[in-house]
């Protein structure tokens, strides 16, 4: 697998950051992937490699709707 993230699944961006952060009410740091052509970001508990594993895994369309 490769470790590059894959265009947003939203707008098609490829301007994609893996960020480690550490919130104030928490004592587990959260990686969080975003779109930073579109703003869109998911959270993971994970580490990093699962974070973009996660990012990187798309559902297969089955049709128009």
């Amino acid at each position: 697998m490769s470790d590059e993230l894959l265009p947003c699944p939203f707008c098609g961006g490829s301007d994609i950051k893996a960020r480690e952060y550490l919130p104030e009410t928490f004592s587990t740091y959260f990686w969080i992937i975003t779109c930073e052509d579109c703003s869109v970001g998911f959270e993971f508990q994970h580490n990093e490699k699962k974070a973009r594993l996660a990012w990187n895994t798309r559902a297969t369309p089955t049709g128009e709707q």
